[in-house]
């Protein structure tokens, strides 16, 4: 069925299952990637953006945009597959390096501004004015 473009839905009603268990039958069928099919597409794939590369390369030196902007894809593309670019950094990997602030230590900074614990030390050059002067 899945074969006909029938939804993993339509599949799950069919065979009254759910749709959880249609996935794993499914990518049970399907097994995993084998490395040597990784490795096989990877090079049918480096060797047709050589062939991009190619073909807009002598175009992409005239200065022709859209040239230039597919040949620099075939780059990135390429590097991609290669493993050349570093994996992307998220919001949540850098929220590792951030230290944690509790509730805990929220109140305390609290409690101790209250008590005139936290150092309220303006930086910077303090001008000292005369009281007897006219400026005041």
């Amino acid at each position: 069925m899945r074969m006909a473009s029938a939804s993993l839905r339509d599949i799950a009603e069919h065979e009254s299952i759910t749709i959880d268990e249609v996935e794993t039958i499914i990518a049970r069928m399907s097994g995993g990637v084998s490395p040597h099919f990784r490795e096989r597409h990877m090079q049918m794939s480096l060797e047709q953006l050589e062939k991009v590369k190619r073909a807009n390369y002598a175009a992409m030196l005239k200065g022709t945009y859209d040239a230039s902007v597919i040949y620099l894809r075939a780059i990135e593309m390429s590097c991609r597959l290669l493993g050349l670019f570093p994996p992307p950094q998220t919001d949540a990997s850098l929220e590792k390096l951030r230290p944690k602030v509790t509730s805990t230590d929220e109140m305390r900074a609290v409690l101790d501004e209250l008590m005139g614990k936290t150092d309220r030390t303006i930086d910077g050059q303090a001008e000292r004015k005369d009281e007897g002067s006219a400026d005041a």
